[in-house]
């Protein structure tokens, strides 16, 4: 169930649920305020009843999804800003706010990645279940949370755009981290692309077959290369290597 009415900002309180606080306060939100004072508020923001601990009656409205917009109309003086009022539950509050995040046109490769984080730990999902509402497959969101798990320089050279993240799930194969960035410091001196990144892992972990214990297990171990879901294609020959060289 839902409404559509214009609401005073005083009557509008902030989420509290919202999984990624952040300051809201940047260039890119006094750029939207003087949109906002120009051509008012074009997309409404989404809200729903306010209920204060302790208390038996809701209490104005708590924002759900729009809180730049929000924010950016206190800084242009609006006094009311359209809303649609939802009837929702605090889990399906947190889901629809990530959910929205995740549309945003702009969103980073590693923005994506902790959205769908955000999903894993504040809601019951699986990677199947964040790829259907989201329009992804389950192994592209598995392969986003991956670069999560990638050691810092490697995330940074993601977020400045120095390698892609195509390049961040192929040194996601790696799971020894002097090894992942030793593989960082190839691609990025010699401009490797997606396809010569993942030729130079066979250079990389432990042949099996020189193993001085028994290997039987290692038929199922995910540091198999040839067990290893491959994000990107099927034809990385890394048969017979233990890609966790510790």
């Amino acid at each position: 169930m839902e409404q559509f009415k214009e609401i005073p900002l005083s009557q509008i309180v902030p989420s509290k649920l919202n999984p990624r606080k952040a300051s809201l306060i940047s260039d890119a939100s006094r750029e939207l305020a003087d949109s906002v004072k120009a051509n008012g508020v074009i997309q409404p923001i989404t809200v729903r009843l306010y209920m204060p601990k302790g208390k038996d009656e809701p209490e104005g409205y708590e924002i759900v999804c729009g809180e730049r917009r929000y924010t950016a109309a206190k800084m242009a003086g609006l006094k009311v800003i359209p809303c649609v009022i939802k009837t929702l539950d605090d889990q399906q509050a947190v889901e629809l706010a990530i959910i929205e995040n995740l549309q945003r046109e702009d969103l980073a490769p590693l923005q994506e990645a902790g959205a769908y984080a955000d999903m894993m730990n504040n809601t019951p999902h699986t990677f199947q279940t964040i790829g259907d509402k989201v329009g992804k497959s389950a192994a592209y969101v598995e392969g986003r949370l991956k670069l999560l798990e990638l050691p810092d320089k490697v995330k940074e050279a993601i977020a400045l755009e120095k390698i892609t993240a195509g390049h961040g799930l192929v040194i996601a194969r790696l799971e020894d981290e002097k090894e992942q960035l030793e593989l960082l410091k190839a691609i990025t001196a010699q401009k490797l692309s997606i396809r010569a990144a993942e030729n130079a892992l066979a250079k990389h972990g432990r042949e099996i077959s020189t193993a001085p214990f028994d290997t039987k297990a290692c038929a199922k171990c995910r540091h198999n290369g040839k067990k290893q879901r491959d994000f990107l294609d099927d034809d990385t020959n890394l048969e017979g290597r233990c890609m966790n060289a510790a």
